[in-house]
């Protein structure tokens, strides 16, 4: 066992740089623990003042934070270490770690270590040398990966903006150029991922919108980088692994009401359009084509709209709505009382709303909860012949259900700004390729769709409040306030 020792102890970064004779005498000191699977080694919070390493077996290392409960953020293995950081500043333990598996684990205490580095003070002396080296290597890969030099204080923020337009160029360097602000932006087109993640290398916060990749891989490298805020520019979060952010102290911010007019009104555009068969009215004047067959809608006034989730959006959206004289029924986990206080708005079950809607809208954020709430089922529960408009999130509606459900008339239009694979098309020029989602072509080719880029949040207002909320959740950061726009982690309930 004691030439397994060796082997283990030189695997370790810290212990490289030691000779034999020094190795021997820290083996000597190392005791042997067996763990059972599902058994902690040690909790967070627990001060063990102990160097553990892995003999043999698989551990997991969670966080738990106020925010979520038992976050994974690594996995250890064989030759891997535990408690280092512990085990040289004998504090509590930042984490958990629980036997996956049996496991055979080497601990090496504090106290023996002491008193080892006492007789032996080269062990210190090697162990200082492989620190130092650590240190100038982190320096030198700093200074190789860091922006362009800034004119500016060397407290500047830093961020690293992912997916950018030239609209939301012009809209952040004008306001964070006011005078209120001073933050160095590094604007990237391409889109945070795995891939590109090491593009914010030396910023302290990175910048994304809907679909940037801001997945569990995608925090640990972010974490890894010193990276402590993720700011959303949009009001959505389903993109953003929320629980390990927080398990690694990542603070995420998002623009939670931009303006809710933008959306509501591009909503009831949809709706027009879809009702009133104006894009094919277009179309065919263009070409010549006069004639009105085929052309006729119906009346908004009097008809029931189904409104699926009351929050800042879908209020505007009730509100335009009861202007049409319509009638409306509101479906949300959190009733609004401004909207129970409204004549003709009444709250329901989703059942409810099914059956007697003309027209379904949806303004609900994309959560375990609410995935796919437009599907097979759904759609047998509604009135044939019913309107589906979506401006939320493509993952709301199952959109091979909904494409079965336009062709056999269970469902007349749908008016989408959103769809579920919308990632790989959304806010690109595809117009030179072929598109190979073949979900994707057959809902372009059915004329009782409307399908727009994700643009409902489009106007210059939204823009302009998207870039002043954004700039201030930075300088709230920035200056170690609370943050206002702060996203809280929602479980798999949507609680």
């Amino acid at each position: 066992m004691s030439n397994e020792i060796l082997s283990r102890l030189k695997s370790g970064g810290c212990f490289s740089d030691l000779n034999s004779e020094m190795l021997s005498a820290i083996a000597s000191k190392v005791t042997q623990v067996n763990l059972k699977s599902e058994e902690f080694l040690f909790k967070q919070g627990d001060q063990t003042g102990s160097l553990y390493i892995v003999g043999e077996g698989v551990l997991t290392v969670t966080v738990s934070s106020k925010v979520q409960q038992d976050v994974k953020v690594n996995e250890l293995g064989v030759n891997d270490f535990a408690g280092l950081g512990s085990f040289f500043e004998e504090t509590e333990h930042s984490a958990s770690v629980l036997a996956k598996t049996d496991a055979l684990i080497y601990k090496l205490t504090n106290s023996d270590f002491q008193s080892l580095i006492t007789q032996h003070p080269s062990i210190a002396y090697s162990m200082l040398r492989y620190f130092s080296k650590t240190v100038k290597k982190l320096r030198a890969g700093l200074v190789q990966h860091s922006t362009k030099p800034s004119q500016k204080s060397s407290s500047t923020l830093k961020v690293a903006v992912f997916d950018t337009k030239n609209y939301d160029i012009e809209s952040f360097q004008r306001i964070n150029s006011e005078g209120k602000y001073n933050y160095e932006f590094n604007f990237l087109e391409t889109r945070l991922s795995i891939d590109t993640a090491n593009l914010a290398q030396g910023c302290e916060a990175v910048c994304v919108f809907v679909n940037d990749d801001v997945g569990e891989e995608v925090v640990k490298i972010l974490a890894r980088m010193g990276v402590k805020l993720i700011a959303l520019r949009c009001a959505g979060f389903n993109n953003v692994a929320l629980g390990m952010a927080a398990g690694f102290g990542i603070s995420v911010v998002r623009v939670p009401a931009y303006s809710p007019y933008a959306v509501a009104e591009f909503a009831t555009a949809l709706l027009l359009t879809l009702n009133r068969k104006i894009h094919r009215a277009y179309n065919r004047v263009r070409d010549g084509d006069f004639s009105l067959s085929g052309l006729v809608g119906n009346d908004l006034h009097g008809k029931t709209v189904g409104v699926i989730g009351t929050g800042k959006i879908g209020q505007v959206f009730v509100d335009i709505m009861l202007g049409f004289g319509c009638r409306v029924l509101c479906y949300d986990v959190y009733r609004s009382p401004e909207i129970e206080r409204k004549a003709d708005v009444k709250y329901t079950s989703l059942d409810q709303l099914y059956a007697a809607s003309d027209v379904i809208s949806l303004h609900v954020p994309l959560l375990d909860s609410t995935r796919y709430i437009i599907n097979k089922e759904s759609i047998s529960k509604m009135k044939k012949g019913v309107i589906i408009i979506n401006t939320s999130r493509g993952g709301l509606v199952k959109t091979t259900d909904l494409i079965e459900a336009l062709k056999s008339g269970q469902v007349k239009g749908a008016g989408l700004d959103v769809y579920e694979n919308e990632s790989g098309y959304f806010f690109e020029n595809r117009g030179e390729e072929t598109i190979t989602d073949d979900i994707l072509s057959l809902l372009l080719s059915l004329n009782n769709v409307i399908l727009t880029s994700h643009q409902a949040f489009l106007t210059k207002e939204a823009i302009s409040n998207i870039s002043s909320v954004t700039l201030e959740s930075l300088k709230e950061f920035a200056s170690g306030k609370t943050l206002k726009n702060l996203t809280y982690y929602v479980g798999p309930q949507g609680n």
